[in-house]
């Protein structure tokens, strides 16, 4: 690739987790306690060309945190539902938090050259829960069904500034929420202690996001 000068990427991880386990009579208690925090600081010739001409410069920041409740039968004891019928579920709660922020610069370097020059600065939050549910039904030995739902909900917003040298200031103040479905439903027969088949269905979900950098395409 051409360019002018050489950039850098410097890249710092936090993420530590906690899980805690918790065995009563009925069931099982597991919660998971999630954080991640990280930031990013780029520079980069942004023109491609050996002239310079324009320097990108990048810092993203972003801090996250989950917490999972999942109850679930004991381990190795399904419930009985009849004498060849038994059941293993889980049913839990996911929630979660994330802050994000951008701070990206697009300077000329060049003197002689006019060149547009962009800075945007941007601030994201996201926050949202789930609900899962899970059974998988034995019959006999070698029968059976599993079923699951979720339920998800999740609300995004941001706050973005763009200014455009020459050119103008773009500020964008926008909210956006979601909720989804996902079911699960799977079918397997055991015709030997090594051989199995099944059939699957399963539904997924991704909430949209924000474009930090690109304000124009989402301003409300």
């Amino acid at each position: 690739v051409t360019r002018n000068f050489f950039g850098h990427t410097k890249r710092d991880v936090f993420q530590p987790t906690l899980q805690i386990t918790y065995h009563a009579d009925d069931f099982d208690l597991i919660s998971t306690t999630g954080l991640v925090w990280w930031r990013t600081e780029d520079l980069t010739d942004s023109d491609y060309t050996n002239i310079p001409l324009l320097i990108l410069r990048d810092e993203q920041e972003a801090l996250t945190f989950t917490q999972d409740f999942r109850f679930t039968n004991p381990i190795g004891k399904p419930v009985a539902l009849g004498e060849h019928t038994s059941l293993q579920w889980q049913a839990g709660m996911f929630f979660f938090f994330n802050d994000y922020e951008q701070s990206l610069a697009n300077t000329s370097d060049s003197g002689f050259i006019p060149v547009a020059e962009t800075f945007t600065k941007a601030e994201q939050e996201d926050y949202g829960m789930g609900l899962y549910g899970q059974g998988t039904f034995t019959f006999g030995k070698k029968l059976e069904l599993l079923t699951g739902l979720r339920l998800d909900l999740e609300s995004k917003d941001i706050e973005a500034r763009t200014e455009t040298v020459p050119g103008g200031i773009t500020r964008v103040d926008a909210s956006r929420s979601f909720a989804a479905l996902s079911p699960q439903v799977a079918l397997s027969y055991r015709f030997k202690p090594d051989i199995m088949g099944y059939l699957s269905f399963s539904g997924g979900y991704k909430a949209a996001s924000f474009n930090a950098i690109g304000p124009e395409e989402y301003e409300e």
